[in-house]
């Protein structure tokens, strides 16, 4: 499983370099499961100036090119299509292409897509004979649980997720069907 972090909105992070791009690139065949967001898949093809011009369509179209340059199995997040948030997904082992909606909460917390990432590591290991879209709903619906209740939390100059205040409800929540 590998999770970039290369960038977000549209832009590469700072003080990262087209050579990182480049190498997570020649990991692609390495990998059974693939999750970047939307910025760092265009990153990844070399196509970072298309993120303003998402469709459904294209989505799928990076998704299966992602696919052909090796990467097994697919995610996409944080995708925005006509005020709706979407991930984007394909499974080689059931060889489906889907999109599973979730609830954008409007903060930027820190550490949200390594939750994401942990939180589909977990499902992969305790349910493997679950869908992976499946897998993602579950996935989605728990990270947006877990923001909505930050959300209530007082801001502080570094907006991150408190996830300690729910590790009891995960261990729970997450045991096969």
């Amino acid at each position: 499983m590998a999770d970039p972090i290369m960038g977000d909105l549209g832009e590469l992070y700072s003080g990262l370099t087209p050579d990182l791009v480049a190498g997570v690139r020649a990991m692609l065949p390495l990998a059974d499961l693939i999750i970047p967001n939307l910025t760092e898949a265009l990153l990844i093809l070399g196509k970072e100036s298309e993120y303003h011009h998402a469709t459904e369509e294209r989505v799928f179209k990076w998704i299966q090119e992602l696919h052909e340059l090796g990467a097994k199995s697919v995610l996409i997040t944080s995708v925005a299509l006509e005020g709706a948030f979407f991930i984007f997904g394909y499974s080689h082992q059931e060889n489906h292409y889907f999109k599973v909606p979730y609830k954008m909460v409007p903060i930027h917390f820190g550490g949200t897509g390594d939750i994401f990432t942990s939180l589909m590591a977990n499902e992969l290991l305790e349910n493997p004979t679950t869908t992976m879209q499946k897998m993602v709903e579950r996935s989605a619906t728990t990270i947006s649980k877990i923001l909505i209740q930050e959300e209530k939390r007082p801001r502080g100059v570094i907006d991150e997720v408190f996830i300690q205040n729910y590790l009891e409800a995960l261990q729970h929540a997450y045991r096969a069907d």
